[in-house]
């Protein structure tokens, strides 16, 4: 009996690690730590094969839950990612002006 009931418990913390991933991921958007979001994205898409290939039946209202929430926190996520992405496009379009700008007074010293 404790055979059967051990793939429904991995399945059950299979959930949790990826909701908890997804959370992590938009706290992450939030503090805009860019680059540890990339790393917890790669290891949800590590999981998330094993979390729909063959899930157990009687998980499928546990696993339509945890779906629901991590399209949520996705949309979220992408939207903070959205955000991140403009703001660092302004910064990098002031470099450019900033680097045009040094090019032109070089090039009128030079």
């Amino acid at each position: 009996m404790d055979g059967s009931d051990n793939p429904n418990q991995g399945f059950e913390q299979l959930i949790a690690q990826v909701v908890d991933l997804s959370n992590r991921m938009f706290k992450a958007a939030e503090a805009e730590q860019w680059d540890e979001l990339v790393e917890l994205e790669a290891e949800r898409r590590q999981s998330l094969p094993q979390l729909f290939n063959n899930p157990p039946s009687e998980h499928t209202s546990k696993l339509s839950e945890a779906v629901q929430l991590i399209i949520d926190l996705d949309k979220r996520t992408m939207a903070l990612g959205e955000k991140g992405r403009h703001l660092i496009g302004n910064e990098l379009q002031g470099l450019r002006q900033g680097q045009q700008a040094t090019n032109a007074y070089n090039k009128v010293q030079g």
